[in-house]
């Protein structure tokens, strides 16, 4: 959000400062060329600040949702660990329920993140040859999904954009209309 709100005081302070140097120019300067030149750079700032703050809208909602999901996260966790033991004996077992209360989220604790499971998983089979085809096997799946994720936002991208020509074909070819302003006896 600082950057699309100093990109924008940027452009603001920009447009300002073209404004008064064309309204205050010598021979040519004039009000009709200070409202022309403001006009034409306002319009090109809006143009550079929309996708701008559209990215910036989008990065804070993706904070803010992955924030709730961790706090979330740590509210379930908080949870279990502050219930009563008989409760979650009922619920996930005595053996779970001691793991829970005793080494999930402690100092030290094992890590249970999925990747750190599959590394262990991996490196503890003996077959060397098992192991470096199971290695490579999820190195490269990785790498395909990765790939299959670019392409597809490409065609999306690009089914868009097909969708958008579309539309303009159908509504007619975009038309200007350039309005100049009277300036009967003022010098532009």
């Amino acid at each position: 959000m600082g950057g699309a709100i100093g990109q924008s005081f940027g452009w603001l302070v920009g447009i300002g400062i073209g404004y008064g140097i064309s309204y205050l120019c010598p021979v040519i300067g004039g009000a009709a060329l200070a409202r022309l030149i403001a006009s034409k750079t306002s319009k090109e700032a809006i143009e550079e600040l929309l996708p701008v703050f559209r990215t910036a809208i989008t990065q804070t909602a993706t904070a803010l949702g992955r924030n709730v999901l961790i706090n979330g996260y740590i509210q379930y966790r908080k949870l279990l660990k502050t219930a009563p033991r008989p409760l979650l004996d009922a619920i996930f077992g005595k053996d779970t329920a001691g793991f829970i209360k005793n080494v999930w989220g402690g100092e030290g604790g094992p890590d249970m993140s999925f990747n750190t499971q599959m590394d262990e998983a991996i490196e503890s089979i003996k077959n060397k040859y098992v192991k470096a085809f199971l290695e490579e096997f999820f190195d490269e799946a990785w790498d395909g999904f990765t790939e299959a994720g670019f392409v597809i936002a490409h065609e999306i991208d690009e089914a868009y954009s097909q969708h958008k020509a579309s539309q303009k074909e159908l509504l007619g070819p975009d038309r200007t209309i350039e309005i100049v302003p009277d300036v009967q006896g003022e010098r532009v």
